[in-house]
């Protein structure tokens, strides 16, 4: 059982583009890009924000009482998220393009945009190297003990819409586990969009590509949408938006540290049989690929 949305398409004429990737995996600089398209609107976390923990219990393939109880008002609030963007569709041009780069999308609401929108949008499927994420996670103190706004937008990877298990519960895990699991299970969810959606166009793509201008005009070709000269002005510009959080936490920690973590977390879901989905993104990026 699931949460079934009547579907719209008074909004024919435009398209919309959203993307699936973790947070600090360079979505904002993606919704930058795309915002210097000529026909693109782009926008980047925008409100309705859709986090909240009680989001994150659906979809789910069988549902529990407590599942069944949150089910109506979750429904209501992806009702509203998609009707923020029917507003914005209204007053767009046809042929214009909406374009929202949000990590809830693929959390907690990507099945309403499938269900409004099925035969209208394009998925990014965004990727950073998986080291620097957790090392940017680790140092702005993510699933540090008592951080509030962690507890916020974020969903327990025993939520019963996760794709992949942790190897324990996350009370035993410390963070940088607890970062990780997460990590693995919004990989595990992406491939599973693959699987469910397969009709779905999704273009795939590194955040480290998208510094070259070749690799950008690109994914601009493979989306259809018409790139600017602003846009290879702001290709591989760095976005430093978290660097005073980043000190005003103070916890420093290297790369190289945040590889072996991982590793070491395969290492237990290898000797607990948790299948653990391939991450392309532990490579360092080729750009021959």
């Amino acid at each position: 059982m699931r949460v079934v949305f009547p579907s719209s398409l008074d909004q024919a004429l435009n398209r919309l583009i959203f993307s699936i990737n973790s947070g600090r995996a360079g979505s904002k600089y993606l919704s930058t890009l795309l915002g210097t398209a000529k026909e693109v609107h782009s926008f980047h976390e925008p409100a309705p924000d859709m986090a909240g923990r009680y989001v994150k219990y659906l979809p789910v393939k069988r549902h529990t009482l407590k599942t069944l109880l949150v089910s109506l008002p979750v429904a209501r609030k992806k009702l509203r998220k998609v009707e923020t963007i029917k507003k914005k569709l209204e007053v767009m041009e046809p042929g214009e393009i909406y374009a929202e780069t949000n990590f809830q999308y693929i959390l907690s609401f990507y099945d309403a945009i499938e269900s409004h929108f099925h035969d209208q949008y394009h998925v990014v499927l965004m990727r950073r190297h998986l080291p620097k994420v957790l090392k940017s996670w680790m140092e702005l103190g993510w699933f540090r003990a008592g951080h509030r706004p962690t507890r916020y937008w974020c969903y327990s990877a025993v939520a019963p819409s996760r794709a992949v298990p942790p190897v324990a519960s996350m009370r035993e895990l410390d963070s940088f586990d607890q970062c990780i699991a997460y990590l693995i299970d919004i990989e595990g969810r992406a491939q599973r969009f693959l699987k469910d959606f397969p009709n779905v166009p999704v273009t795939q793509v590194r955040l480290e590509s998208l510094s070259s201008p070749e690799l950008v005009r690109r994914l601009f070709n493979q989306l259809g949408i018409t790139p600017t000269k602003e846009t290879f002005k702001k290709a591989g510009e760095v976005i430093w938006a978290r660097t005073k959080q980043k000190k005003k936490v103070g916890r420093p920690v290297t790369e190289d540290y945040c590889r072996q973590r991982i590793h070491q977390y395969f290492e237990r879901c290898q000797r607990l049989g948790i299948e653990v989905p391939h991450l392309s993104q532990m490579d360092p990026f080729d750009p021959r690929e």
